[in-house]
Parts: structure tokens; C-alpha cells; sequence
């Protein structure tokens, strides 16, 4: 069982990991030009960046990490 969470801890761990990566790409790169409708246009790669996919993508990263953390303690603590 120790092994299993261990496993599932690490898999979320990963997804954390992903999932920061993402809110770095989506969000932290161009939080200084978003405007007053929470939108930031990139011309080179003609996309439009929305606020909104921070809060969405740094949430995942919170919720993953501190149940990462958690499956790991649970599973270090049982061996």
C-alpha cells in the first residue's frame, strides 16, 4: 500500500510540476500586458492570452502539489 501511495504521490508530483510549467506559459510570461479586459495579444505567435487561465492553471498546481505532498508524507510515514 506504501508503495502505491508512493507511486500516486509521485504521479502528482509530476502533474504539479506540468502544470506550473503551464501557468508560467499561459500566465506569469505576460502578466504585464494584459489589459483592463484581462487580455493580452501576442503578435509574433498571434494568440490571445486571457488572465483567467492563471487562476485556472495555478490552482491545478496548488491542489496537485499539496496532495503530492501529502500522498508522500502518508506513504514515508508507513514504511
Amino acid at each position: 500500500m506504501a508503495r502505491f501511495m508512493s507511486l500516486l504521490g509521485i504521479l502528482c508530483l509530476l502533474l504539479s510540476a506540468l502544470t506550473a510549467f503551464l501557468f508560467w506559459d499561459r500566465y506569469w510570461r505576460w502578466r504585464h500586458c494584459f489589459n483592463e479586459s484581462d487580455r493580452c495579444f501576442d503578435p509574433v505567435a498571434n494568440e490571445v492570452h486571457l488572465a483567467q487561465s492563471g487562476v485556472a492553471w495555478g490552482a491545478i498546481f496548488v491542489l496537485s502539489l499539496i496532495l503530492a505532498v501529502g500522498l508522500l508524507a502518508f506513504a514515508g510515514r508507513r514504511r
